[in-house]
């Protein structure tokens, strides 16, 4: 067994917010990480998910998504729970699906993105402390949960289960058309630039390298300020806030998910 220091993980907050939109309709909005940071007890646990799920007795949910991954094992287990629910489930991809919470977006009955949104797949990652026999079986291990990840695009999208791992190999991203031409989504939403609020949500992970912060900072100060008609829908506490264009957060996103975003089996 890899030697690791025992510490148990702080209370984690609520990182997801269930609101009912009607008596027959339930929406769910899914935008942190994927399972709890161990050091801060930020992210989505995957039983209290799946808990407050199974207390929705709505015939209709709605899944809306804006995150970049996190553990592998707790977005199964998330993935599996809404898979099983009674309810229709339709999940939308309002800001990023990447790593883990792409699998999650596979839940849906019928998976909807933004036209300005992108999906993003790749190879499971791992740390291990050990020995050399110890670092091999990582290896296995990893390789079989890349086969599981796999399986699941496979079925969802109808691609083929080596397309699926070809683009896994290579991290590939898809943006909205993408994602709709090789069957990770089923129909595209149009949706407004995304604003300072999506922006907040991306650069507030726990864990984000400070260099990394403060280059995000320094992009959204030299942003121009948006026209008037832009932010019509940005909280009044918001006004005045740069928008940081889509393009160069799916940059910096792509930059905070390699530092980040990992599967930790030990």
């Amino acid at each position: 067994m890899p030697k690791r220091a025992e510490r148990r993980a702080p209370q984690s907050r609520l990182a997801y917010r269930i609101t009912a939109q009607a008596d027959d309709r339930a929406e769910i909005l899914i935008y942190d990480e994927i399972g709890v940071d161990p050091w801060t007890g930020g992210g989505i646990a995957a039983e209290r998910f799946v808990t407050d799920l199974q207390a929705i007795n709505a015939p209709h949910i709605d899944v809306r998504i804006n995150s970049v991954g996190g553990s592998v094992f707790e977005g199964n287990a998330i993935y599996n729970a809404l898979v099983r629910h009674p309810a229709r489930v339709e999940t939308y991809i309002d800001g990023i699906a990447a790593s883990i919470a792409s699998v999650i977006a596979m839940a849906g009955d019928r998976i909807h993105i933004a036209a300005n949104a992108f999906l993003m797949i790749h190879n499971p990652h791992g740390v291990v402390w050990g020995e050399a026999a110890d670092m091999r079986k990582m290896a296995d291990t990893l390789d079989t949960i890349r086969g599981s990840l796999v399986g699941t695009y496979a079925r969802r999208t109808g691609q083929p289960a080596e397309k699926i791992a070809a683009w896994m190999d290579e991290e590939r991203w898809f943006n909205a058309d993408e994602a709709v031409e090789f069957g990770f989504a089923d129909e595209i939403v149009e949706s407004r630039e995304i604003d300072a609020r999506i922006a907040a949500c991306l650069c507030t992970y726990r864990n984000v390298p400070p260099a990394l912060a403060a280059l995000i900072e320094d992009r959204a100060a030299d942003t121009p300020e948006p026209e008037p008609e832009a932010v019509r829908d940005i909280e009044p506490e918001d006004a005045g806030k740069p928008v940081v264009p889509a393009a160069e957060l799916i940059a910096l996103a792509a930059e905070v998910e390699r530092t980040l975003y990992r599967t930790v089996v030990l």
